[in-house]
């Protein structure tokens, strides 16, 4: 049920963060065409005082580079090149940028300033410098919002640690099995939650909250939903991440002691080892002990425990006790420290 899960949302991250960073850039490009428009005007501003037409104006304009602007600006006198009206071709400029509102705004009072014979000129360099002052504002909120953007991250970072310390510390004493009455008599051993339970719910609120948070960061520094998608991109990853190291890896616990660390040649002394899974102890699991090139077995019993008695090597020396486990496709070793005197 977790693999599905993990599927369905992963399938969900992949469809929908492709068109969220496309939004994302078309924003990045008309945030890009507004900074020049400003430019644009006061470019025609001055070639309209110093004589010209507007049509000269614009193709004086079309030589200067606008960045993102300048395709626009270049199309735009090619089809006054081509004997397009003027009206035509800004409406043209207009269709094109119509999803930038100063643009859009900038050219309707500049054509009505054009119908009526009012003095285009200054009416041009007014307004450059009204969208030169509201993107400033802008400008100036998005770098107070910063502020509260980068709380929002400091409430993700701490979320995401506070989780990761439930699933180390606490976790593991709610899962732990208390006897056949369970945890104080209060819960039985059937009902004890899963280590894998908790995994699971952990994964959905670290994907729930770094897209909430994301989100909430672009609305309050950029003033738009689709402004979040880097934040929440940022977080998901930092989130997802942490949990892959902290998190999603099952733990599997195997611990061995020798009764005697320091033996004679040739003496007999027992190795005592304990398995577990999640916190669960495991019955019925092979143990590969060697030393000294030769191996022997054992098997876990309903607590997870295995003793063998090993005859230590009859030369002196330091030796290492490697014990081996293979359980569900994992390799957990572990060795032991025996000293021959």
């Amino acid at each position: 049920m977790s693999g599905l899960l993990y599927g369905i949302v992963f399938g969900l991250i992949t469809t929908t963060f492709p068109y969220l960073i496309l939004d994302y850039l078309r924003a990045k490009k008309i945030r890009a065409l507004e900074l020049q428009f400003p430019e644009f005007l006061r470019n025609l501003a001055e070639s309209v005082k110093a004589g010209m037409t507007l049509t000269k104006a614009i193709e004086n304009a079309a030589k200067t580079d606008f960045g993102e602007l300048t395709p626009h600006v270049k199309k735009l006198h090619n089809l006054l090149s081509w004997g397009t009206p003027l009206p035509e071709a800004i409406n043209v400029f207009k269709k094109e940028t119509k999803e930038s509102k100063h643009i859009q705004r900038g050219l309707l009072i500049i054509m009505e300033a054009y119908y009526f014979g009012g003095n285009v000129a200054e009416i041009m360099g007014s307004v450059a410098e009204s969208t030169n002052k509201i993107i400033n504002v802008e400008k100036d909120r998005k770098s107070i919002m910063a502020q509260q953007t980068s709380v929002m991250y400091i409430v993700q970072f701490i979320f995401v640690a506070i989780l990761i310390g439930l699933f180390v510390v606490l976790i593991p004493l709610v899962t732990t099995e208390y006897g056949e009455e369970g945890i104080s008599g209060f819960l039985s051993r059937e009902n004890l939650p899963s280590v894998n339970y908790f995994r699971t719910l952990f994964f959905l609120t670290i994907v729930i909250q770094s897209i909430a948070n994301g989100i909430v960061a672009g609305e309050t520094q950029e003033g738009r939903l689709s402004a979040g998608i880097k934040h929440s991109g940022i977080m998901l990853t930092i989130g997802l991440l942490a949990y892959l190291i902290f998190i999603y890896p099952i733990n599997y616990s195997l611990n061995v002691s020798l009764s005697k660390n320091i033996v004679y040649p040739s003496e007999t002394l027992e190795l005592i080892g304990h398995f577990e899974k999640e916190g669960t102890k495991v019955q019925g699991v092979i143990v590969n002990i060697t030393l000294n090139g030769k191996s022997i077995q054992s098997i876990t019993d309903s607590k997870g425990d295995f003793r063998v008695d090993l005859k230590a090597p009859s030369r002196i020396g330091d030796y290492n006790v490697l014990v081996e486990i293979k359980y569900e496709n994992k390799k957990i070793i572990q060795e032991a420290t025996l000293q021959v005197r």
